[in-house]
């Protein structure tokens, strides 16, 4: 792992989703890939959204190892594999005083873990197997965008209206939606550091301007809720 990798992992919890992060090959590398966006290893902020990102992901492969042991990233980030991804999203517990949008992050965060996978892929030399590796996670990557909104958020929706049927309908917490609010604000804050600093070296490409259009999108999407 990267120095900054190192900072974001280190003083994670030993617990079962920190076993499960350090374990899986997928997850090291991806805090590879995120610590790069880490410039100041005193900013305790940046270092605390980064590693809130990292526990999130941990918090989905651990389930995804409690219904399937054995399980990796690596295994299960395959186009075949889509109905088993919604599977395991669906049955990550949402964390008392936390947001039902839970669901929502987890994807957003997996679709992050595929084009580094794909960014990963370009860079070895062409081949068969390469082509269809590439083929597979951009196919995953696009299966990810609103079918896989639709179907998480109804399967959530008919979860909570079961529990709820007899309980008179209300909004949701002001602080759940305060943390949402602040997580989106941190996550577009992080990749508008990125994108200002690729402009500066003439580097930006047209992955890392979807990434900042996408927080922005969810930053308002927060926002109107709030």
């Amino acid at each position: 792992m990267t120095a900054s990798a190192q900072i974001i992992i280190g003083d994670m919890a030993d617990d079962a989703v920190g076993k499960s992060i350090r374990g899986d090959d997928v997850l090291l590398d991806f805090a590879n890939g995120i610590g790069e966006t880490l410039h100041d290893v005193q900013d305790q902020q940046h270092v605390k959204v980064l590693r809130g990102r990292m526990r999130l992901l941990g918090r989905f492969l651990h389930n995804g190892q409690t219904l399937y042991p054995g399980l990796t990233l690596k295994k299960l980030l395959k186009n075949t594999e889509f109905e088993k991804i919604k599977e395991i999203c669906k049955s990550v517990p949402v964390v008392p005083g936390s947001t039902k949008r839970t669901h929502m992050l987890i994807g957003f965060e997996l679709k992050h873990v595929i084009e580094r996978q794909i960014f990963l892929m370009k860079t070895k030399p062409v081949s068969v197997q390469r082509n269809e590796e590439i083929n597979s996670f951009e196919f995953l990557y696009e299966a990810m965008g609103k079918p896989w909104s639709g179907s998480v958020n109804s399967a959530v929706a008919h979860n909570v209206a079961e529990t709820n049927r007899n309980k008179r309908k209300t909004l949701c917490k002001e602080e759940d939606v305060k943390k949402v609010f602040r997580y989106t604000v941190e996550v577009m804050q992080e990749y508008r550091r990125k994108f200002e600093i690729e402009i500066e070296k003439e580097s930006q490409t047209s992955e890392s301007y979807r990434n900042l259009l996408e927080a922005v999108f969810a930053w308002i999407t927060s926002f109107n809720f709030r």
